[in-house]
């Protein structure tokens, strides 16, 4: 009974990390969350005997560091950097709580989502399903979706108006993409790819969990119905990863199994829905908002405050800047470079903890977590905060005995 009541607090915290990472209608409603998480997560830690270890400490105190660096140079006020620090000292404290049985519990929430958006996208290819779901959508309270709608610039004004919560329906989402994308209960379905190749890398790389094969194959489902050109790279840096990992003494086989690998890749890349995407992409390196354009728009800024970023501030340095979607340079505009290559070697250190202390994984999953950070601004979302803080040692009650 205690087990069942600890697993279901990890798994609301957990689905709370997640959708307050892109979830539509939750993102952006309520901006106090860092204040109550903090209080919540810090009750719980409490009961449970949990305690901070020194290298999440060092890791917080770098970050409130570089935030105060980042008020005095920019002239902000106190209250300005509390929610940032806030944020960081909650998610640590979730990262404690989740760590032992992360693995387990994230993998069977995002197959829930993964299952549930499938029911969804199968309806909403029928025409008579696509207006039912529409019309129901119209009727719900939207919340966060909402605010998407002030921003012109954002995919979800273009495509993606109506949420179900668990399942967002577009008005003219055919004229631009011919095909249905599932972007599950995330405002775009570039979001939803973060999280269900996450699950897939961990049940891959990690034996304790990549027994139940229907619940992969209901994730994997689900990522190829995203349609997503960085989701299905990092789905061919995935499967290559796992294929050099089991041939890693066989030479020959991991190259003619990877080159195959890639082959196959090459051709579903090839067809007009995937090429017209790179090849705008590539076309729009002038363009902030696109992801590319993005990279160039960050670094022009990134010179200017190398070691600290901007953190709340870049409004102040710049005044109005434009939507630019690409989570790498954007971590680095945010918190500065050091910090930037803090995070990544902190997301290789949790993936040693999580998978099987293996370098080569742990390699793997950094890589991929790069990949899809690439075409999203987040790697500076809870959920990416979460992993930057797993890694660590094993987390012990007041008893002295695991939990």
């Amino acid at each position: 009974m205690i087990l069942k009541k600890r697993l279901f607090t990890e798994y609301c915290l957990l689905i709370f990390v997640v959708l307050w990472s892109g979830g539509s209608f939750t993102y952006g409603t309520f901006i106090g969350w860092p204040y109550v998480m903090t209080v919540v997560a810090g009750i719980i830690a409490f009961q449970r005997g949990i305690k901070i270890g020194i290298h999440t400490w060092l890791v917080i105190g770098l970050f409130t560091m570089v935030t105060f660096a980042q008020m005095l140079v920019f002239g902000g006020g106190l209250t300005s950097i509390a929610a940032p620090i806030l944020t960081i000292v909650s998610i640590a404290l979730i990262a404690n709580i989740v760590r032992l049985n992360f693995s387990y519990v994230f993998v069977r929430i995002v197959a829930f989502f993964a299952l549930i958006s499938l029911v969804f996208w199968l309806i909403d290819l029928i025409p008579e399903g696509h207006y039912r779901l529409l019309l129901i959508a119209k009727r719900l309270p939207q919340f966060g979706a909402a605010n998407f709608e002030k921003m012109d610039e954002s995919s979800w004004a273009n495509f993606q108006r109506y949420t179900l919560y668990f399942y967002n329906v577009a008005e003219s989402e055919e004229e631009l993409y011919r095909w249905v994308r599932n972007s599950g209960p995330f405002f775009e379905p570039g979001r939803f790819t973060i999280v269900l190749t996450t699950a897939m890398a961990i049940m891959l790389f990690n034996k304790e969990v990549k027994k139940n094969k229907s619940l992969f194959y209901v994730i994997l489902l689900a990522n190829i119905t995203t349609f997503s050109t960085t989701g299905y790279y990092a789905m061919l840096v995935l499967f290559v990863c796992l294929i050099l990992s089991y041939y890693r003494h066989h030479p020959i086989k991991a190259i003619i199994s990877s080159s195959l690998i890639i082959i196959v890749a090459y051709y579903i890349l090839q067809t007009d829905f995937m090429s017209d995407k790179v090849v705008t992409a590539l076309e729009s390196t002038d363009k902030s908002n696109s992801r590319f354009g993005a990279m160039l728009y960050h670094w022009s800024q990134i010179v200017r405050s190398p070691l600290i970023g901007y953190g709340n501030y870049l409004s102040y340095a710049f005044g109005e800047t434009e939507l630019s979607p690409c989570g790498i340079t954007e971590m680095m505009r945010r918190w500065g470079i050091p910090l930037f290559v803090l995070c990544v070697c902190q997301i290789y250190r949790s993936a040693k903890t999580l998978l099987r202390n293996d370098r080569f994984f742990g390699i793997s999953f950094t890589l991929i977590m790069l990949v899809l950070a690439y075409s999203q601004t987040i790697m500076s979302a809870p959920f990416f905060y979460l992993l930057y803080l797993l890694g660590g040692k094993t987390i012990l009650n007041n008893d002295g005995k695991k939990i």
